[in-house]
This record gives structure tokens, sequence and C-alpha cells, in this order.
């Protein structure tokens, strides 16, 4: 402490380095203000965001730390063939430029206007624009004026002109004008006038050992626990080893998906900051060595009386996301369950056990671990298996839940005015209704008190989203924002935190920390992290609540963890038990979709706005079985709800920024709901092939004319695959878009036939995948290398009322195909009946012959192109290049 402030000169303190930056991140320099606030005795959580250039939490003080890498600004702003070092540093621009982009699409209040110090290390050129410009420059440091253009929003653009590449520019940091005094880091001052009777800590100089914004702190400061999964940026991120983590050198921790995520040195240093429990989220594929290590940290970093909430993955049960179908494949070859569901959520319950016992030997013992697993709030029978499987309740202390309340999104679309919108918020026939909604906490509530853990919310508030809109000007989305700006909003969430509490839930982490308000979604409580209290009715209602509610449930305030006790024998018995089912059974559909995943999914598509995922739900029964103390609560409820519907909307408009959002797909195929995940950009490691899906194609010694002319005589369902990846953009529900897909062979042709779903059929674009259309991806020799061989990987593309078949560029030439195809409409989509030469695809076959093979269909529903994208094998857009994206097909007899 004394040794920072007095033993190292501010200059010598930036030269500090990393090694620095390591011991300076343990101690505070605040001599004289006390971190027991209020958030001691609150029963509130917060979700942190994702580390984004237009996050509207603003963390950092050195807001470059948000900026999108170098590479993902290529090529509007990097350009050339530019060479990186370890840490996203251009260290050889090769004539190139090496460009990024921070502070975009911000409301004007969120950070302070005026001169901004830019640091640096090595020799070169920067240049700055939009609403920066150069104000003086000298050797390692330029001063920078920032000012909100005419749209009252922040956009700043940094792009490096020049470097040496024997000392090439690096360790770039761009910091907020002002500081702060230091018996108040939560408070942000211009200058030392401000810090009388103490010390002025301005941001140029002491930014390493600060960190954090003091807004961001302000804001932060009032929650007990502090949920990291979005900023540790665990999302669709396939880290597996200690070796791969963020670090506190790399250049950015922004970034798309699978590379974003702030260093965990960072997330202890502001748990501790906050004196907040903070709640860690571990990646999917973590080793041992990683939950270890991570587990090693923490257990020497954190400060004395905090808890560490773990969880094992996100939302495991979601296939919207890589980790869902991880779990799967895991459990699959595990063979812990004949269905492959339900491996998956026993693998998931296993490998909880196994980070919470690492933990547990980590720290010595579990006196300050809370071990959560994530469940559905619609389907408690998940939370029984997974807390039942091989006695996991023994090692759990709390089941955790997204409960969400919202209109469906059908009466939300017949909605005119905000009035309505509350009106169906509180109208029990709604099935995510505030009171249909307390009802599934009630059921989780006596779920969980039957195993002896707690009930606990991993997220929650409204939910108000139409995934059909693109913009915030139309409907109902215009009306969805205006609600979330609406006082009566702040009356939802009292009415909805008090049957939180009195249906037996304990802690609820809200989702979330400040964020713009936007089509995919209006999620933060604040639209901004400086915005005032009395513009941001949901952070309002939050804080009364707090102040109402002090933490009611044992062991709140203790520095060790308050378990309940756990029954002796298994409640559920063997009802779960390894024990592979005979039958398959369907399963039953999500409860509330996860918002989280709409800005979590926003950068993955920079410049433009990326995916969010809505997985429909399934609930409970009507209100006749809703318990008693639920239906004490309607009535409460529909008390709100005539205030709500007679009292006009005086909320004002707002832009705001951010993602894009796919919703669920449900196949026609199935009764089970099926979750579809959006568009990736994480391409395989060149040395790494990913474990592909298995197909097997029965051979057909007859004539096969037939077939391919539509009579459909060797086709069976019981052979279909199901297409269940979002691999781009949005699908809105098994009705928009779904599709399966089968496979003969002969001695002639492999034969393809495609069902698709579909609601509306456009055929308009210059590229054939710009419409509806589907496409079949052939690697005729198996070889699966990660670019297209030229010989015999193609890419055909069959396109709604097209005569020919396409072959996209990365396919081999041919002058003849020779393909058969019919594609005929059926009553809710259509059908593609195919027959691909095997010369053309340059490959003899022969019973037992892999080849690589997918299948996915594009839908276009605007008529501007493709709006969204299924895939049966490939987890991301990239099949059109990267043939390790396909499954496997094996020739059968």
């Amino acid at each position: 402490m004394n040794y920072l402030s007095k033993k190292l000169k501010p200059k010598k303190l930036q030269r500090a380095g990393i090694i620095g930056l390591l011991f300076i991140l343990q101690c505070t320099i605040f001599t004289h203000y006390s971190y027991a606030g209020p958030n001691t005795r609150s029963p509130l959580g917060v979700n942190s965001n994702e580390v984004m250039d237009d996050d509207a939490s603003i963390p950092f003080i050195d807001v470059f730390k948000t900026s999108i890498p170098f590479e993902e600004a290529r090529p509007w702003l990097t350009k050339g063939k530019v060479e990186y070092d370890e840490h996203g540093w251009p260290k050889n621009l090769n004539g190139g430029k090496a460009g990024t982009r921070f502070l975009y699409k911000l409301p004007k209040e969120t950070v302070p206007e005026g001169n901004y110090t830019v640091l640096y290390d090595g020799e070169g050129i920067l240049s700055y624009s939009d609403d920066a410009k150069l104000v003086s420059r000298e050797p390692g440091k330029d001063i920078i004026s920032i000012h909100a253009g005419k749209d009252k929003e922040f956009r700043v653009k940094l792009i490096i002109e020049n470097s040496n590449a024997k000392n090439y520019l690096r360790n770039i940091r761009v910091l907020m004008p002002g500081g702060v005094c230091s018996n108040n880091p939560f408070k942000h001052v211009k200058d030392k006038r401000y810090c009388k009777g103490s010390r002025y800590l301005a941001f140029e100089n002491y930014h390493e050992s600060l960190i954090f914004n003091p807004a961001y702190l302000d804001y932060m400061k009032d929650f007990k626990v502090v949920r990291f999964m979005n900023m540790s940026g665990i999302t669709r991120n396939p880290i597996s080893s200690w070796d791969e983590r963020p670090k506190l050198k790399d250049a950015t921790w922004a970034g798309k998906q699978g590379v974003r995520g702030a260093p965990l040195e960072i997330m202890v240093a502001l748990a501790n900051r906050l004196n907040a429990d903070p709640w860690f989220t571990l990646p999917h594929k973590a080793d041992n060595n990683f939950v270890r290590q991570y587990a090693k940290y923490v257990k020497d970093n954190l400060k004395p009386g905090l808890k560490a909430y773990v969880e094992y993955t996100n939302e495991a049960w979601n296939s919207i996301f890589t980790q869902a179908h991880y779990v799967k494949d895991m459990g699959e070859r595990m063979q812990l369950d004949e269905d492959r569901d339900k491996a998956g959520y026993k693998y998931f319950s296993l490998r909880s056990v196994q980070i919470f016992d690492m933990w547990e030997q980590t720290f010595g013992g579990t006196d300050r671990i809370v071990r959560v697993m994530g469940s559905w709030t619609g389907w408690t029978r998940l939370s029984e298996m997974l807390l039942s499987y091989r006695n996991a309740y023994k090692k759990t202390d709390a089941i955790a839940i997204a409960p969400y309340f919202f209109p469906s999104f059908k009466s939300a679309q017949k909605a005119r005015s905000v009035s309505q919108l509350f009106k169906l918020m509180y109208d029990p026939k709604e099935k995510y209704s505030i009171p249909k909604v307390l009802g599934y906490i009630h059921k989780n509530a006596e779920t969980a008190k039957k195993f002896g853990v707690d009930l606990i919310a991993y997220e929650g508030g409204q939910h108000l989203v139409d995934w059909k809109s693109r913009n915030v000007t139309s409907h109902p989305t215009k009306l969805m924002i205006e609600a979330n700006k609406d006082w009566r909003m702040a009356k939802a969430y009292s009415v909805f935190m008090q049957g939180w509490r009195d249906n037996g839930g304990k802690l609820f982490v809200n989702f979330s920390a400040p964020r713009t308000y936007q089509w995919f979604g209006s999620w933060g409580t604040k639209e901004y992290i400086t915005q005032p209290i009395n513009k941001a009715p949901k952070h309002r209602a939050l804080m009364q609540y707090a102040r109402k509610n002090p933490c009611w449930w044992r062991g709140c305030t203790s520095q060790t963890v308050a378990r309940l006790d756990k029954p002796a024998n298994n409640p559920v018995g063997d009802v779960y038990a390894l024990v592979p089912s005979k039958k398959k059974k369907n399963v039953p559909g999500k409860t509330l979709a996860n918002p989280a995943m709409v800005a979590k999914a926003k950068a993955q598509a920079k410049p433009a706005a990326k995916p969010k995922v809505v997985a429909k739900a399934t609930p409970p029964k009507a209100n006749t079985n809703t318990p008693a103390i639920a239906k004490a609560a309607v009535k409460t409820v529909t008390t709100a709800a005539k205030t709500a519907a007679s009292v006009s909307n005086p909320a004002t408009k707002t832009t705001a920024t951010a993602a894009v959002a796919a919703s669920v797909a449900k196949p026609i195929w199935e009764t089970a709901t099926a979750a579809a995940k959006p568009a990736q950009k994480i391409v395989t490691p060149k040395a790494q092939k990913p474990t592909p899906k298995l197909a097997t194609a029965k051979q057909d010694h007859d004539a096969v004319v037939h077939r391919v002319k539509g009579r459909g005589r060797f086709w069976s369902n019981k052979a279909a695959l199901h297409l269940r990846n979002i691999v781009d953009g949005r699908i809105n529900g098994g009705s928009d878009l779904s599709g399966v897909w089968q496979t003969h062979w002969d001695n002639q042709y492999l034969h393809v036939r495609v069902d698709a779903l579909d609601d509306k059929f456009m055929r308009d674009s210059q590229a054939p995948w710009g419409d509806d259309s589907i496409e079949i991806f052939v690697d005729a020799d198996g070889s699966r290398n990660n670019k297209f061989d030229g010989k015999n990987d193609f890419h055909f593309i069959y396109r709604w009322k097209d005569r020919n078949v396409n072959l996209s560029k990365s396919s081999p030439r041919k002058r003849t195909l020779g393909i058969k195809q019919t594609m005929t409409r059926t009553d809710k989509g259509y059908t593609l009946e195919t027959s691909i030469p095997w010369t053309t695809l340059g490959v003899r076959p022969v019973a037992g012959r892999n080849i690589g093979i997918d299948v996915q269909i594009n839908d276009d529903d605007s008529g501007n192109g493709r709006d969204g994208k299924l895939a049966w094998h490939a987890t991301n857009d990239q099949a059109w290049k990267n043939p390790q994206t396909f499954g496997k097909l094996v020739l059968g007899i």
C-alpha cells in the first residue's frame, strides 16, 4: 500500500510493467476508505457484461482494453499482411496498417468528455478518427480530445499508421481524463482541487493500480455477488489449457466469441475492490490442470472473508451453445445413457462434481466455496437428474435457474400500447407472465428443498424481445424499449422480486450490468453506467428491494458457507441411475431463454450486429397446479396489472447498441423442442480435427430413378437426421425454418433427400445462398482437410426455383455435373431429392467408405438476403471453406 505510493514515483510506476501489476492487484492505495459497503446484506447479485467496444458499463480506466482486436477490424481498418506477437500487438505492418475501434455507439453521458491520454511503448505513428482528434504529441504519449458527435454518441477509431519493426508500437493505453481521491475510489474527479484532505490520484499516473472506472465501481458496489460468466468470455470458448487463458499483457480483452475475456487476475481484483463474492464459470473444455490452477489463484488472492461461487460452464443444457453439444459428446463417449440428451446432462453433473472436488482439495475444504449447478426454470426433472445422478446433491450447495417474465411473441405483436404490454405481463394465461413464472419458482424451490440445496437465480428479470424486428423503431420493439423505460417496469420488478422471495428463492443475480437498449433486448438495469437512477426504473426497483429485504437466509453475512442439511438417502432413488435407458424419450422444451446470449453473440459478426438466441419453454400446466403461495402472489400481480393498464406511458426514446438474435428452431418431425445455436466464428485448429457426427447411407441395389423423381420409395422418417445448429443469422422457431435429411447410395449415385419446413419463400438475391436454398457439402475421399483440395471436395447449392445446381468457387470446376434433382412444395415447406454421380465426386463407392458430409438450409424471409441458416453438423458458417467442419458419412451395406 505505502510501498506503491511512496517508493514508486509515477513515471517509474508506468514502467513497472506486468510484473509490478501482478503485485499491485493484491494491494490498494486507498488508505482511508472502508470497503464494507451496502452489499454486505444485499440479497442481489449482478451479471457482468462481455468485454466489448460497445459495452455501456465501461469497466476500465484504460478504455483501450475494450477495443476490438486489430485483426477483427480487417478489411475496413486493418489492411495488408500484418504480423502479430503472442499478445496481439502488430509487430510488423509489412507496409500495411492496423486499426481498431473503441467507445463505439455509446450515449454521450457514458464517459467523460475531454482530453484522453494515450500512452504507448515503441516507435511509430498513431492516427485517430471519428470523435477523437489529436491535441499534442511527444514520444510515447499522445493527448487526444474525445467529444460525442452530433448524434450524441461516441465513436472512436485508432490506427497504427507506421511502426518500427525492431521496436514496434505496443502496450497502448487510452486513459480517461481526471482521477479519483485516495479516500474514495467510487467517484471520478476532474483534478486535485476536488480532493481536500486526501491525495489526488490521476489516471495517467495510477491507472495500473486503480484499474477500474469509478462509475463502474459505484454501480457494482451495491451487489453482494458478481457473476463473471460474461466478463470471462467462456461462451462458445474452446479454451482447455491454462496457457490459453486471457493474459494481462494481451493487447485487448475484447473481441468475438471464443476470443474475448478478461484475465482471472482482473476479476479477482474487482471482487476484492468491491468486497463482493465472485461467481466463476469454468470453460466447458477446461482440463484438470486448468481447474486446479484457477482454484489456486483464487485461493491465494481472493480477499479473506469472501466466498467463491463455482459452476461448470453456462447452460450446458441449452443446445444453442457449443458447450451443450460438448457435454453430450462426452456423455455418449462415456456411455452414460443411450439417450444423447440424458447422457449430456449426466456428464454435466459428473464433471461439475469433479470440478467441485478439485476446488475443495485446493481450498482445503468447502468453507469458502459455493458449489452451483445451473438448471432450467420450467423443467424441474432436469434438476432432479443433475442432483441425484451419482448422489451429486451431496457435493452441491445450490441449484440455479434463470426466471424471466414476458408476454408471448404473438401476444406482444398484437399489443398496440405500452399499457397493453404490461397487462400481458400480469396475465395468468400467458405462459411466461409474472404469476406463471412465480409458480415455476415455487416448484423449483420445492425440488431444491427436497435435495437440501439452495435455490438461487443466475440470471433473471424482464425478457421483452421480438425476434422478427431488426431495428428499434419497428413494432413491437419500439413498445418494448419504451416499457423498459416506463415507471411501471419498476412496479413489475417490485412484484416479481417479492414473489421470488415469497416462493422460496434466495440470492438473485439479475441480468445485467448497464447495456444500451436495442431490438435484440433491453437487458441492462441501466442503459449506460452513469444513467441517473430516476431514469432507470429497473435499477431503482432492485435497489429498493435490496433495502427492504436484507438477505434473510442463514449464513448470508458470514465469512463461511452455511449449508442446508442433506437427506441421507437420494430423494428420487435410482430413477436417473447410470443404467442406459431402454427407450429414448423426448426431452421437454426449455423454459426461458437466457438474454445474456444476446450481448454475448454481439461481437461475433463485427462490424455488423451479432446473434442472440432464445430458447422456447414448456412450462408447467395451467393455474390449477399453481402452488398456494404462488396463487397468493397472483392477487398482488392482478392489482398491479390494473394499474399498468390504466396509466399512460411517460417513457422517453433512446437509441442504444449491440447484437443480433436468433430463436430456437423446433423440428416438425419430433415433439421435443430443439434449440439451435447462433453463428460462431471459431476456426478449428489445424492440429485437432473435431469428432464428427456419424451418418450411414444404406446401399440400394435397385433402380433409383423413381426416388429421384419424388416417389420417396426408399425414404423413411426413422432414418432422418435433424438440422439443429444455427450457424448464421436468426431462426424464429421451427415454423420459420427447420429440417431433416437422409441418404442412400448405389453404384452410380449418392442420393440425398432434404425436407425443409419454411414459412416464406424468397428468390431475389444474386448469390444463391442469399435466398431459400439447400447447401450440400461433400468431401468424397473423407480426408476432411482444413481447406478444399480442388479434387473431390464439393459445395453444391440448390436454390428454390433454380433449374441448375450451383457449384461454389471452392469446388473443383466440372463442365458437366450430371446431378439429378427435384424440388417440390409441401404444405409447410419444400422437399429436395437429388442424386449426385460418383463420377462427379471422383471416387468409387465401396461399402465401408467414409466420406465427409454436411447439409445446411438457408432462410430468406425479408427479401434482403439471408436471414438465417441451419446446419446438421457444422457449428459455424465455415463449411464453404473448411471441410473439417463436415460430419462423417459411412457407406453401409
